[in-house]
């Protein structure tokens, strides 16, 4: 079994629970969808995931006091600049179909712990990777006006970005946020939301890649400063089979 498809149970009661809560949000919101399959991650075991496309410095350790297993990324230093990762699944193939071809829902549970500077970095707090130039993301973002002080869900397609603010920062408080994101073919319509609360801007199909792609956070800081970090506790996608393990 590859590392990637892990099953809903196992991981301790309260991981399951998150993970079961997710996959019955995502029944709820696509109802059409008939999901029956969750792609999960939980950072606390580094063979399911790894740093990859590391520029400048970037490090990813597991945190050993939290139950459900945590791990923490921190990006950038005071002398080098840029700095930037991302974080995979180890070893997946991309396992979303074609992301505007196919109904499917994304989540993690994530939180900044170090304050950060919106102007000069870039925060995935959930993330759907294909390449640089193709992807899906919510998070801090600094590619669309107005995304440097407030959440903001994004999608890129060939370089070209569209984006959907959400709330305003929440002052680098540590605190522990629901990120969420979820595409639904029947409507063709691109739906961002942290905390259970949707983004006012609504995406459409025209607005997705139409590639496959894997559940992958970017990080990124632009100057030298100090190093900001994100602690992620756990994230998956949700989607029908046999999407699931098809290949890129």
């Amino acid at each position: 079994m590859v590392a990637w498809a892990m099953r809903i149970n196992g991981g301790g009661a309260a991981s399951a629970d998150w993970f079961e809560a997710r996959l019955r949000r995502a029944r709820t919101l696509i109802p059409a969808a008939e999901f029956d399959t969750v792609i999960r991650a939980e950072f606390g075991e580094t063979v399911t995931t790894e740093l990859v496309d590391v520029v400048g410095v970037a490090d990813a350790d597991p945190v050993d006091f939290y139950n459900g297993g945590v791990i923490e990324v921190s990006v950038g230093d005071a002398v080098i600049a840029p700095s930037s990762a991302r974080l995979q699944l180890t070893g997946s193939p991309s396992h979303v179909g074609l992301l505007n071809g196919k109904s499917w829902y994304a989540a993690s549970l994530t939180r900044l712990i170090t304050p950060v500077d919106p102007g000069n970095s870039r925060v995935d707090l959930i993330g759907l990777w294909t390449d640089d130039a193709n992807r899906v993301g919510l998070g801090i973002w600094n590619g669309s006006g107005g995304s440097s002080t407030n959440w903001a869900g994004y999608t890129l397609v060939d370089s070209s970005s569209n984006s959907s603010l959400g709330p305003l920062l929440d002052g680098e408080s540590p605190v522990w946020h629901l990120a969420e994101m979820w595409f639904d073919v029947d409507t063709s319509v691109l739906t961002f939301a942290l905390d259970g609360v949707s983004f006012s801007t609504l995406l459409d199909a025209d607005d997705l890649p139409s590639t496959p792609a894997r559940l992958s956070m970017l990080f990124g800081a632009d100057v030298a400063n100090s190093p900001f970090a994100t602690n992620f506790d756990k994230a998956c996608v949700v989607v029908r089979s046999p999407v699931v393990g098809e290949a890129s």
